[in-house]
């Protein structure tokens, strides 16, 4: 591409040179006002998987994976990112405004792929992934059979070679009639690539690694107590309905696919679920999932999704905190707006479904972020925050107002009770004040709580001393300021 050579009407280029907005191309990152062609850049990409750049020995530390992204998809690296789903592949995206160029290989093969979009809305990573990948199973040495005439197959047909093979690859190909894998047929590997599944399919038992990529599923999908190596779905879309009833799983991926009728995913039991990009048109539902960590990257849904935050909450927010603090500066605080954006979504879906304790958690969790990341203790929304969250923090500890007001009333009852400040209202009040210590503890919880007494002790004909007045004063207004920061905090606050 060149700047400023065509305009948008020839060629599709964009003149943004042209533009009193667009910054210098030499401002850019580390572009160094660099200009290429798809050609020059496979150069430079095949030079480097080459080891004429830098060694092989270099390439392969740069391609180490050291941290995961938000939606869990890509590795980075110290010179680029990986995806698991594709070993050793490596690569790397640049854009400036109106420009995107990307690059991705496979070490120590010769498989590239460069790409190169001159419009600032283009996708050129999906694109040349999905390339690769086609280019890397075509190249790749299988062991299993490989259908690929673009035809209509019989399942009966595919069942056959898979109870011969126990594996098989699926490639622009449509399968007619209900796919069965019964629950004791053995299959190791299932590869799907292009393929239309017009009558659905349905897996129980012990399976290997199945790999759905571009995948249409007409009929409805049924992998009912089914155990996994390893499961992918990329891109794929679901006409019906999809039963993920008690299936587990080490890895369990989603990314990319859209869900258009009811999606069940209840009692699964997965080690890692990537829910990156996915739609949900319909209910979505992991009553009992058990995940040890859930990736939910940019995931939409126009029915709430019936999970609680237990489920998952703590460790994904852990782990895209991290992601989010690695940068510094403005970066780091777009990626905390992307968190707490997230962080809304779920607190919707709890208050949705009426799950009141966990949009409570969430809602603690977005005022944090607010408080540590965007607040500073000179302002009073900083000290505004932590006071309102002393009392039962925003809702999420309820009964922490209660252990704090006993407590109070407990020492206000012993300084009662040391001091013995009670005096007769009348010559013979009605009831006595034995045992002291009974009577100071029923006078301190009256005084505690607000506008209402709870055993009526000040009815029983005996006052404080005017030594005494400031304590109970500052007993009284203790009770209010907590009851009143208590309920504010779990009302306006949250709803």
């Amino acid at each position: 591409m060149e700047y400023g050579t065509r305009n948008l009407l020839e060629g599709g280029y964009q003149n943004l040179l042209d533009q009193a907005w667009y910054p210098h191309p030499s401002t850019a990152w580390a572009g160094g006002d660099i200009v290429t062609t798809v050609s020059e850049l496979m150069t430079f990409a095949s030079a480097l998987f080459d080891g004429k750049l830098v060694s092989r020995e270099t390439l392969a530390v740069m391609a180490k994976p050291l941290a995961t992204d938000e939606d869990g998809v890509r590795l980075w690296c110290l010179g680029g990112a990986t995806i698991e789903e594709l070993p050793g592949g490596f690569g790397m995206v640049g854009d400036i405004p109106g420009y995107n160029s990307f690059f991705v290989g496979v070490l120590d093969t010769k498989l590239v792929v460069t790409a190169l979009c001159n419009t600032a809305e283009g996708d050129v990573i999906m694109p040349g992934l999905d390339a690769l990948m086609m280019f890397a199973n075509a190249t790749a040495d299988y062991d299993f059979p490989v259908l690929e005439e673009p035809r209509v197959y019989l399942a009966q047909e595919i069942e056959a070679i898979l109870n011969e093979n126990h594996g098989l690859v699926l490639r622009n190909l449509e399968v007619e009639g209900l796919l069965h894998l019964p629950y004791d047929q053995k299959v190791y590997s299932l590869v799907s690539e292009n393929v239309i599944f017009n009558d659905g399919i349905d897996v129980s038992g012990q399976k290997g690694i199945f790999v759905f990529n571009n995948t249409n599923f007409l009929g409805p999908v049924e992998f009912y107590l089914s155990d996994f190596e390893k499961l992918y779905f990329y891109r794929c879309k679901f006409k019906d309905d999809v039963n993920f009833h008690s299936l587990e799983s080490p890895i369990f991926r989603l990314n990319n696919s859209t869900f258009q009728g009811n999606a069940v995913f209840v009692n699964m039991r997965v080690g890692y679920l990537n829910l990156a990009n996915v739609h949900f048109e319909k209910s979505v539902n992991f009553a009992g999932a058990v995940i040890d960590e859930l990736n939910p990257g940019r995931l939409r849904t126009n029915d709430p999704i019936q999970i609680l935050w237990s489920q998952f909450g703590k460790k994904w927010l852990e782990r895209t905190l991290s992601w989010a603090l690695a940068p510094t500066g403005e970066e780091q605080k777009s990626r905390l707006r992307q968190i707490e954006t997230s962080l809304q979504f779920w607190k919707r879906n709890f208050l949705t479904l009426g799950y009141r304790r966990d949009a409570l958690i969430v809602n603690y969790e977005i005022i944090k972020i607010q408080r540590k990341y965007f607040m500073k203790p000179v302002q009073v929304g900083w000290w505004a925050s932590v006071l309102l969250g002393i009392p039962n923090g925003y809702g999420t500890n309820p009964y922490r107002p209660l252990w704090i007001g006993l407590i109070i009333i407990g020492i206000f009852a012993v300084i009662y009770w040391l001091g013995d400040p009670f005096l007769p209202q009348e010559d013979n009040p009605r009831m006595p004040k034995t045992p002291l210590l009974i009577f100071s503890l029923l006078y301190s919880m009256d005084t505690f709580i607000p506008f209402i007494h709870i055993t009526g002790v000040k009815s029983w004909g005996w006052r404080i001393s005017p030594n005494y007045r400031w304590t109970e004063v500052l007993e009284r207004v203790i009770g209010l300021a907590i009851s009143s920061l208590a309920a504010y905090s779990i009302g306006y606050h949250v709803f």
